[in-house]
């Protein structure tokens, strides 16, 4: 099976990866479309992303930190002598068995104290809420051992390479969650996501463990193994730790709005994200994931002046293609709520609770794009404490803003506080690597922020007056919505790169170009 899977150029690796998240992301909409006709902005389902909060959170980190961890404990891997394979077989044999105990436990923990943790989320939560909540924690435990087993097998995919498999399990899991709420819903209801979640994962398992048997060389299991293992388990848990950090901000939203709201922003606010992510994770997450083998390899002392041109040009990019989707969302955020989920049980006020937050979380878009990508630059360089302290210092500052701003703005503070944290981390992480990496922040923005702000404001112009003219009616249908936002956004493009190139801007005429030439290839 080795020989028939085609190894991918950098370019390559993009686009699959970019296609399959389009894909995903799309599946991924459906999903949530499907579930905000069910249940809408309602108490039950807000219950439900209380229960899932925890194995999410931990999966989604294992995603992240795993590939980090192991690719750098690789490298070099795929030069391909005997002993890299021995070795590689080795460490893929104990790293399976050492994870299957880790997540299992993990799994076991969350079943056992299932009621300690919903009620350290919610201490609110009671009657027949509670247990439903202490019931679909316990559907959700073995969650965690099937995605982190998952990501196990992906990260090797990833450190070979390999991007298919990844590209493609997100529709998987996506089409299983739908299924089951379709079929199963009158049986079971709201148990019936729990269960899509969980038969998705163990397929998702199967799935990326055979592609990652056919691509890793693969001998009998030794006890070799073992000292690279120490290696590869002392990274990830710190990377773990940094993940955990910069993920836990849906964490804190739930468990304030548990506490100080009404039912329903919790719902609303994992709306906002999932709309919000269909850009970030379709362009900016494909691009981390593939570009992350190419950076490690991009480290070495020798390619540091490659290393800064991709650097330089890939946060000019992120600016500038990211900071005109922030500004369509930030627009355009009520009739995008509309278009997403406004029918059956997702109603006028469910509109109202989920496009304010989506404003505000459209603040700190390009913001998180660049950070996001900034902090694979740590990763490669083994500069985790430093990381550390600013991703720490990031979740101080939305700690606090979302304490003082809940009171003010209920759910809406919640969004504009994880905002503003990600703005404080790209300032300083900018910064830094400006020092670290000896690149100019004066040469790297000005004045290509002024051009870009230029360029957004004209067309920013344009779509408020186009969508004067032609306002989104209560009454149409789904198709005359997706068909008006469509030709507005797709005048918008028009304009922004036209406006791009009056200002002589390099970006819009060396898209593509910049792409071919800083990913063609092996490097």
């Amino acid at each position: 099976m080795s020989g028939r899977l085609i190894k991918q150029s950098l370019v390559s690796a993009t686009l699959i990866m970019v296609a399959g998240n389009i894909l995903g992301r799309l599946f991924g909409f459906a999903r949530e479309a499907v579930i905000a006709s069910y249940f809408g902005t309602s108490s039950i389902l807000d219950t439900f992303i209380l229960a899932f909060t925890i194995p999410e959170m931990l999966a989604m980190v294992l995603f992240t930190a795993l590939p980090v961890a192991l690719i750098p404990t690789l490298k070099n891997g795929d030069a391909a002598t005997q002993s890299d394979q021995e070795r590689d077989s080795a460490l893929f044999w104990s790293g399976l068995g050492w994870f299957a105990m880790i997540f299992g436990g993990l799994s076991v923990m969350v079943f056992l104290f299932r009621e300690q943790i919903l009620f350290w989320l919610s201490p609110e939560l009671a009657g027949p809420n509670l247990a439903l909540g202490h019931k679909l924690l316990a559907i959700l435990s073995p969650y965690i051992l099937l995605r982190g087993l998952e990501a196990y097998f992906r990260s090797w995919c990833f450190a070979k390479k390999h991007f298919v498999a990844s590209a493609t399990s997100n529709i998987i899991i996506n089409i299983c969650v739908i299924a089951s709420v379709y079929f199963f819903y009158d049986r079971m209801e709201i148990e019936t996501l729990a269960y899509g979640w969980l038969v998705g994962s163990f397929l998702l398992l199967v799935y990326n463990g055979v592609f990652a048997l056919g691509i890793v060389s693969l001998s009998r299991p030794t006890g070799a193994g073992q000292v690279w293992m120490r290696v590869l388990l002392q990274s990830l848990i710190a990377i773990v730790l940094l993940e955990s950090i910069s993920m836990a901000y849906p964490v804190v939203d739930r468990i304030l709005a548990a506490r100080y709201l009404e039912p329903g922003p919790i719902s609303a606010l994992r709306y906002a994200t999932t709309l919000i992510s269909i850009p970030t994770g379709v362009f900016v997450a494909a691009f981390n994931i593939a570009a992350f083998p190419w950076i490690a390899d991009l480290s070495s002392v020798d390619q540091a002046e490659k290393l800064r041109q991709l650097y330089f040009r890939s946060v000019r990019l992120l600016i500038f293609f990211i900071g005109l989707v922030a500004a369509g969302v930030m627009l355009f955020s009520a009739d995008i709520v509309q278009l997403a989920f406004k029918r059956g049980a997702f109603d006028a006020a469910s509109l109202e609770l989920t496009s304010e937050p989506m404003f505000y979380y459209a603040i700190g878009m390009v913001f998180q794009a660049v950070y996001t990508f900034q902090m694979r630059f740590y990763y490669v360089r083994r500069m985790l404490l430093r990381v550390g302290i600013i991703l720490i210092s990031m979740f101080a500052v939305k700690l606090i803003l979302s304490w003082i701003l809940i009171g003010q703005m209920e759910h809406n503070g919640l969004a504009l506080a994880t905002s503003i944290a990600r703005i404080f981390g790209f300032a300083i992480m900018t910064v830094d690597l400006a020092r670290t990496l000896k690149v100019s922040s004066r040469e790297l923005f000005f004045p290509f922020v002024m051009k870009t702000l230029a360029a957004i404001g004209a067309v920013a112009v344009m779509w408020f007056g186009l969508a004067a003219v032609w306002p989104l009616s209560a009454t149409s249908t789904v198709a005359a919505a997706f068909f008006r936002l469509a030709v507005i956004g797709l005048i918008g493009i028009g304009v922004y790169l036209g406006m791009g190139m009056v200002l002589k801007m390099s970006e819009p005429r060396s898209a593509i170009e910049s792409l071919t030439v800083r990913f063609g290839g092996d490097r």
